[in-house]
């Protein structure tokens, strides 16, 4: 993210909320590279529990990981990288709801992604939707479990 995006969102809001879905969105690609033999719903909570862990929280507990887990279930049912838009515009909802009130873009966004999802949870077919895009590639899992 450049310097210019980062002080203009101390006087925007617009960029301030692309600034955070953004971030959500960095995040989210660096824990696929580090992680690239983990499925996108591991990516997903795991992209959570870094900015619930940024702001304070102490995410080191089986209760935080099944919040993570629970909260981004919807989103694991998007294709990559999407799900992470989509995860970005949720945090940005929650966390500066404002924001999104006074630009309604991001919302019209997020139920633009969202709309597949919503319409799979409703017609049944949520688990198959989550399932196309959370394979685990066996062939590319790590050879020893790593102490992260």
């Amino acid at each position: 993210m450049g310097i210019i995006k980062m002080i203009m969102s101390f006087f925007d809001g617009r960029a301030l909320g692309e600034q955070t879905v953004e971030a959500i969105e960095v995040i989210f690609k660096r824990i696929q590279q580090k992680k690239h033999y983990e499925n996108p719903h591991s990516w997903l909570a795991s992209t959570w529990l870094t900015r619930m862990k940024s702001r304070g929280r102490d995410v080191k507990t089986p209760g935080m990981i099944k919040i993570a887990l629970d909260e981004t279930f919807p989103f694991a049912c998007i294709e990559p990288p999407l799900c992470a838009r989509a995860l970005g515009l949720f945090l940005l909802q929650k966390q500066n709801p404002d924001i999104v009130e006074e630009y309604p873009e991001f919302m019209e966004e997020y139920n633009e992604l969202m709309a597949p999802v919503w319409k799979a949870k409703e017609d049944g077919t949520i688990d198959e939707l989550f399932e196309k895009y959370n394979q685990i590639d066996v062939k590319n899992l790590p050879a020893e479990p790593s102490d992260e």
